[in-house]
Parts: C-alpha cells; structure tokens; sequence
C-alpha cells in the first residue's frame, strides 16, 4: 500500500480528509496525521512516505516551505494541496514548484473520490516506471550481486536467480520468500513481475509448490541456476526466453531455461540449409519440428532463422517482417513455433501466388481493412497473410510497396495514435490504454510509446492535459 500522511493545522479539517477520501479502497495506508508541520518534519526523517495532503497556509511554516523541506530529505514524495478560493495564489505557486495538484475547500466525496483514483494511477505509473527503468537496466549489463544485495558476499553459496511471473488477473506481486532469501521485486506492469532472487538453491521447486495458490492462467519463467557468485550473465535473457516458451508451447504453470546443445544447433542449422539447396521442404518442415521436440530455446530459434535468411536473402535486413530476429521482435511478431516456422518456409520458398482471384492493389486494401478491424487485438501478420490465402513473405512485399512502409510500422503507428487519443479524453489508467490498444506487454509498450514521442505515455498525458 503507498504510504501517506496528512497535514492541517484545524482539527477538523483533518479528521474530514482522513474520512471523505476513500483512501484505503484505493490502496493508501495513512501513518501519521499531523496539525503543525514541523512535527511532521520530524516524523518524516525517520518514515518516508509516498505522498502528503497539506493544508497551504499554516502557522510557523506554510505548506510550500514544508514542501521545499521535505523534498531535501526525500525528493521523490509526492505533495498535493487543499486551499480556499483565497489562497488559489498560493495552489499556482505550489504547481510551479512541483505539487502534483491541488484541491479547494470545501473537498465534495465526489471530487474526493475523482482525485483519490487519479493519485492512485499517478503513483503507480511512477513505481512502474521506476522498475521498467531498473529491469532495462539489467537487460543491459551484467549483475553483481553485490550491488543489488549488500550482505551477499556474506552468504557462501548462495547464487542469483531470475524469475518472470505473468498474471493478468493479478495486480500485486503473488510469490513471497523468506527474509533468508535476498530478493528484490520489479513490477513490470500488466500483471508481470520480474523477481531476482539470491538463495543457495533451485528455485523450482520451492515456486511449484506455491503455484496451486495462484490463478490457473499464471505463466512463470526461471532462469536456469548455473551462475559463478561474483557476475551474474543473462539471467533476464533467461527468464524472458522461459516466459516465451510458456507462449510458444501454449502453456501455463511454470517453464526453466535449460541450456540447448551448441554442437546440435550447428547440426541442425546446416542439415536444414542442405535441404533447402535441395528444395526438400518438407525434410525442414521435420526438421523444424524436431528441433522444438528437442528442447530448443527461443534464442536458438532466432539463430536458426537467422542462418536461413542469411543464406536465402542477404539483404533481409531491409524488410521489417521477415529480417533478423531478436527476442523482442520474436516475441511479439510470432504467436508460437507453428507460425514461426510456417513463416520462414515462406520465405524459403519463395511462392508469390496469390490464391484468390483479386488485383494487388484490392489485396492491399483488403489488409489494410483487416488491420482496421482487429489492431486492437493481439495481431499478427501471419494472421493476416491466412485470412487473405497469401503465404508470408508475399504479404510483407505487397504491404510494404502499396504502404511504402512495413506492416509492424503501420500498426504500430495505428495503435499510438488511438493511445494519444485515450490518454488525453479519458481517464483510463495507461495499463487500460495499453491493453485497449493491442498490447499486452507494457513494458513493450512503454517502449515504443517513448521511442515515437520522445516521453512516456504518462509524461505525454501530464504535459498535454495540461
């Protein structure tokens, strides 16, 4: 629960504000209430809190310099103000100097509710992006584990262990461990959850045995327990590519990396471009399933597509849809390994007929209004290429020469625009937006928004609204 405190020098004013907001319906825990502010101060220098409510004009100090001094101890709290139409100057003043708002007197239950629930949203679209920037952190690097838990070196034999949990039906962290097991929680948005976690241990076990406990569409992903104590490498990779494998294999419950054979992938990489040199396509259509029936991982996949293209077209790189992979473009162009492998046969093969007695240009239109129907689902262009009986590859030149860009770059252009429009005509929170416009990957989708608007979908509504 996000923690606050409330501050008015007039007795009753207090006790009105702790009872016309509906602060613990929505997830606020008050843990002080105060009339002066420098009692407040006091208690702040041994409890920070997530956010204060204060009164503007009070004895001794106001509410703006009892801001300005809290925000040298703890400059990440949030401060709103309730003032009467006379000091209005002073709420100006206040938003200048970085309240977050500021409500008049008398505080209707309505207006109370109205503001409680945006507070709400503005907080935990602040803890979510605190995390996503932590986890994109350690996607990045290599993780000591000193530096994320100090009393590491003091635990021989204890080792790092990543674990991604996915639950759209829950909104707080579902997995709890022991204080004797060092631990640090991410919250990525959308009911996902990334946990690191020191313990001496597998995981596994320990997590299977909590799973009864949780939804029945719960999806988790554990990186594999194999790592020196000094540099932990790849263990969000890991996670992520046991996350993706639950998604590929259609399945639910739990999923842990377990390193595929290099000397087998090489094998099988040059078995297939053998029996495309020879057109054999169904021998790698076999191949292909075997390779998954194997216990490949997705980052083997990726290479195994990669190789293919490579050897089939060179330039590949140009074409968004079918060019090289990586992990996030593997997850979110592909549902699972049948369309994966149906796609780059494809492309292997080369066949640009078109089943259905149409012109070129009337298949485009006929995509483009297929895209219109459903960018608000989960869509992908194998989707698209099926409903219209056109293979893969022949739907991605098609698209790409009547649109003169690629249909990943349509779409998502199509789903920021509707975002945009969301953001600033509702009151959605920015996870409702994402999943109304296609996504179901937030972090994913804060992401793009960024790279697009060169702000988050939160600072975008903030900075417009206003």
């Amino acid at each position: 629960m996000y923690q606050i405190i409330l501050l008015d020098d007039e007795p009753w004013a207090l006790l009105g504000v702790q009872r016309i907001f509906p602060w613990e319906q929505y997830g606020f825990s008050i843990c002080g209430s105060f009339s002066n502010a420098f009692d407040a101060l006091d208690f702040l220098k041994e409890h920070p809190v997530d956010f204060i409510l204060s009164d503007i004009r009070m004895p001794g100090m106001d509410g703006i310099d009892f801001m300005e001094e809290v925000k040298q101890l703890h400059p990440d709290t949030v401060f709103a103000f309730v003032s009467g139409y006379a000091d209005f100057s002073y709420a100006q003043q206040a938003l200048r100097k970085g309240a977050y708002d500021y409500l008049l007197k008398p505080v209707s239950p309505e207006d109370a509710q109205a503001f409680t629930i945006r507070l709400a949203d503005y907080l935990h679209s602040i803890m979510i992006t605190k995390d996503l920037s932590a986890y994109h952190e350690m996607q990045r690097h290599s993780i000591v584990p000193g530096d994320i838990f100090p009393d590491f070196d003091q635990k021989d034999g204890y080792h790092i262990q990543g674990i991604l949990l996915l639950c759209p039906d829950l909104d707080h962290p579902p997995l709890s461990f022991s204080d004797t097991y060092p631990h640090r929680i991410l919250n990525l948005g959308l009911g996902k959850f990334f946990y690191l976690v020191a313990s001496p241990s597998d995981l596994c076990s320990m997590i299977e045995g909590q799973l009864p406990l949780f939804p029945a569409n719960c999806q988790i992903g554990i990186s594999s327990f194999q790592f020196s104590n000094d540099n932990t490498m790849h263990i969000v990779s890991q996670a992520e590519q046991s996350l993706i494998s639950l998604k590929f294999h259609n399945r639910f419950g739990i999923f842990q990396y377990v390193p595929f054979s290099k000397s087998n992938l090489k094998t099988i990489t040059e078995t297939l471009i053998r029996s495309v040199q020879n057109k054999d396509f169904t021998k790698c259509r076999h191949l292909l399933s075997d390779a998954v029936s194997q216990g490949i991982q997705p980052e083997d996949a990726i290479v195994i597509w990669n190789q293919l293209l490579l050897y089939a077209d060179p330039s590949a790189s140009l074409n968004w849809e079918y060019g090289y992979l990586n992990i996030a473009k593997l997850d979110q162009q592909f549902r699972n390994y049948t369309d994966l492998w149906d796609s780059l046969l494809d492309i292997l093969q080369n066949d640009q007929t078109a089943v259905l007695p149409t012109t070129h240009n009337q298949l485009y239109e006929n995509m483009v209004s297929y895209i219109k129907q459903h960018f608000t689902e989960d869509l992908y262009l194998k989707d698209i290429s099926d409903s219209l009986f056109i293979n893969f590859s022949y739907a991605c030149e098609l698209f790409k020469k009547y649109s003169g860009t690629t249909f990943s770059k349509y779409l998502t252009n199509l789903r920021m625009e509707q975002a945009t429009q969301l953001l600033l005509s509702t009151d959605l929170t920015i996870e409702e937006i994402c999943y109304q416009v296609g996504y179901n990957n937030y972090s994913y989708f804060n992401r793009v928004f960024k790279k697009i608007y060169d702000i988050t979908p939160f600072q975008y509504r903030i900075t417009h609204k206003k």
